[in-house]
């Protein structure tokens, strides 16, 4: 018999998730305990930094208005709707990896295939950079070709965890599709085999007007991602939609799943001892007694960690 009683349930920053947290979700069974995950938010003090990161800017024609490409460039000054988004994004990639961001359009030439490199941006050039859109826009979206440049050129000598960030209006071809999941493939091949390091790849979604007729397809697209698996394990695909980011270490949480902080910790909830262990993890899962619908997450040196679920 299930003994889930509820869908899972995510607090957001907006309710009152503690800032430490960089997911917290829950759901109750039939005793009214909560079965309770957290990821602890990746920070550089906890010992999380990048080795590499990568920000991947659809240039395809149907982007060219969120850019105010479409206007004449006298009238574009402050219509440009992308320029913040992509500074926050890039400046964020920057802060986590070592100080810079290799930075390219993707989508771009008259099949959308091609690529128009930005190149690496530093902390310091991403104060000045005007990301105005590529010089040759899109008449497709494939999204192969800039993962197999990110892969092959960008973090080809990373030494740790890498990231991407790939930026999108709209769904990719089904032949792409096909390309995209045999050439995953062959990432989590390399990854599992030690021969390289991991990358996590994030398409990061805007919701647009333009784009409503095609939310089934993107969507499809996505739960592809989702549902792709290697034999390994190894999972490289996420996905967001920029309107429903809380904070932009949204797009970390999931990179960090099973690593270890190398310190000790435990949660106590109602005056009991609900987890313990002398080798903490960013993620961590666990159950309150009958309800209980708070927590605290006490760590040696660091702190404690109070969590109310509502």
């Amino acid at each position: 018999m299930n003994q889930q009683l509820t869908e899972w349930i995510y607090l957001s920053k907006d309710q009152q998730r503690h800032e430490f947290f960089g997911e917290v979700q829950y759901r109750l069974d039939s005793s009214d305990s909560a079965h309770v995950k957290i990821i602890i938010k990746p920070d550089s003090s906890l010992g999380f930094e990048l080795t590499c990161a990568a920000l991947a800017i659809d240039g395809s024609k149907s982007m060219m208005p969120q850019f105010a490409a479409h206007l004449p460039p006298m009238l574009r000054k402050n219509k440009n709707a992308m320029q913040p988004i992509l500074q926050e994004l890039a400046g964020f990639l920057a802060s986590n990896a070592q100080g810079k961001v290799a930075a390219a359009y993707w989508a771009c030439g008259e099949d959308g295939s091609g690529i128009e490199p930005i190149g690496v941006l530093t902390a310091d050039d991403l104060k000045d950079h005007a990301f105005g859109g590529p010089p040759n826009w899109g008449g497709g979206t494939k999204l192969t070709p800039v993962i197999k440049f990110f892969w092959e050129q960008v973090f080809s000598q990373s030494e740790g965890k890498g990231l991407a960030l790939i930026i999108t209006d709209g769904a990719w071809t089904e032949e792409d599709q096909a390309d995209l999941l045999s050439y995953s493939d062959a990432i989590c091949g390399q990854i599992a085999s030690g021969e390289r390091k991991f990358v996590k790849f994030v398409v990061v979604a805007l919701r647009l007007e333009a784009n409503v007729s095609e939310m089934p397809l993107i969507q499809s697209r996505f739960a592809s991602l989702d549902d792709f698996e290697h034999p390994s394990g190894t999972d490289i695909w996420d996905h967001k939609w920029m309107d429903e980011l809380t904070d932009v270490s949204d797009l970390f949480v999931e990179m960090v799943k099973g690593d270890s902080l190398g310190i000790g910790g435990r949660v106590t909830a109602g005056g009991v001892e609900v987890f313990a262990t002398d080798d903490l993890k960013f993620d961590l899962d666990f159950k309150l007694p009958p309800g209980i619908r708070e927590f605290t997450l006490h760590i040696p040196d660091a702190g404690d960690f109070h969590q109310v679920l509502g």
